[in-house]
């Protein structure tokens, strides 16, 4: 039977992963917080968006695309927000935000590990 994916495909996207995978434990060497590697790890929809229409030509609704921004958005901001906890724990405003961000983060951990409904996370 005849392929349906060249094997070049398979082997980018396993490229792919491994690199994925090294730089997630690389990451624990810059003093990252669990939190905010969970919610970052688990945001693979953005890295699947552009692999599915660069590599495979996939074509994906405005919708799609909409859902994709606003989960990206999400990430930034957590990332922002553990950015500003690390500089001003003091802050009320801030650290309740930071709050927030952790239950999100906790109640995500119980999705099975996959995170994101995108890549292999």
């Amino acid at each position: 039977r005849k392929r349906l994916m060249p094997l070049t495909y398979y082997a980018v996207l396993t490229a792919v992963f491994f690199v994925v995978q090294l730089l997630n434990n690389v990451a624990f060497a810059y003093n990252v917080s669990q939190p905010l590697h969970m919610c970052v790890r688990s945001s693979s929809l953005a890295a699947s968006f552009v692999l599915g229409r660069t590599l495979f030509g996939k074509r994906y609704t405005l919708t799609q695309f909409a859902a994709v921004l606003v989960v990206t958005a999400g990430t930034v901001l957590a990332v922002l927000s553990d950015g500003a906890l690390r500089r001003c724990a003091q802050c009320d405003d801030i650290a309740s935000f930071g709050a927030l961000r952790d239950a999100y983060a906790a109640a995500d951990d119980g999705d099975g590990g996959g995170g994101g409904g995108g890549g292999g996370g």
